[in-house]
């Protein structure tokens, strides 16, 4: 069994390999919102659908006005960028949270110049699990807090009882019951989920993808509840959207998915269930704006 030294260790150099990774935050109408950024390169982020308003169904409403504020990862370079474009997961369902992501195509003029590496799959056996949040604590200065924490598991016994959308799942979401006290449009002493899911394998970074939604078991109140689990959307799977949505490649564990590649599947959609109350467990839904 490896010591704490060496457990701390490792634990220290793994923080270095993902806090090197941008974080961002979405803007809404000039106010910070809850919902973390999976950033995929220098022109492209993912956020959780469930952050977007809508006039009608899943049509975006067009008095909305998104930004993105990014962190300065390993090059020192913040930015912030006015959304040019949002394509939302054609099955993404609002009921559900399945298939809960929509892409933000921002600084369009400019050459891609950095990507992240996205994981392939959440069931992967991963080294390590991080998750982190980012908070804008000025934003004319884009002076940012970024918090983190660690696992060596995706998931417990508790995740799929309250969820059969991640039962039936497993490889497009991580599920954990991690929180943190700082975000955004919340009180201090509010325990809430992480904004983001990384994992650490070989001695890499991987970027998962964005926060989803909660389910709470016997309650519906996401500061007060005891048991709740947070799912977070796993990108993987939906390299081929993502790549078909840019009109260029992503870089997704050190292998380029092209949008002509026919093995990949731009149609690719989680198998949708609603939640469930299965083994005494009634869960409810919420989910961070």
């Amino acid at each position: 069994m490896a010591s704490s030294k060496s457990q701390n260790l490792a634990t220290r150099n793994a923080f270095d390999l993902v806090h090197v990774l941008k974080g961002g935050i979405l803007i809404s109408n000039g106010k910070q919102t809850s919902c973390d950024l999976t950033v995929i390169d220098s022109k492209s982020s993912v956020v959780a659908a469930s952050c977007l308003k809508y006039s009608t169904g899943t049509t975006i409403d067009s008095s909305a006005n998104y930004q993105v504020y990014l962190s300065d990862g390993g090059d020192g370079g913040k930015a912030e960028f006015k959304v040019d474009k949002i394509t939302v997961h054609p099955k993404y369902n609002p009921s559900t949270f399945a298939n809960n992501i929509a892409v933000l195509q921002y600084n369009s003029n400019a050459k891609n110049s950095w990507q992240h590496l996205l994981a392939t799959s959440a069931s992967y056996e991963w080294d390590q699990l991080f998750f982190g949040r980012a908070v804008l604590a000025d934003m004319e200065k884009l002076d940012w807090m970024l918090y983190y924490s660690t696992t060596s598991s995706n998931h417990d016994g508790i995740c799929d009882k309250l969820s059969e959308l991640f039962a039936e799942n497993v490889d497009d979401m991580v599920c954990n019951g991690n929180t943190t006290g700082a975000a955004a449009n919340y009180l201090s002493d509010c325990k809430i989920p992480y904004g983001t899911a990384f994992g650490i394998a070989n001695n890499k970074a991987y970027v998962i993808g964005p926060y989803s939604h909660t389910a709470i078991n016997n309650g519906i109140n996401l500061c007060a509840s005891s048991m709740q689990r947070s799912y977070y959307t796993s990108l993987g799977n939906f390299a081929a959207f993502l790549s078909q949505t840019l009109g260029r490649d992503v870089l997704i564990s050190d292998e380029y998915f092209h949008t002509n590649v026919s093995a990949l599947n731009p149609d690719y959609t989680m198998i949708d269930r609603d939640f469930s109350d299965d083994n005494g467990l009634k869960a409810t839904i919420r989910n961070l704006k």
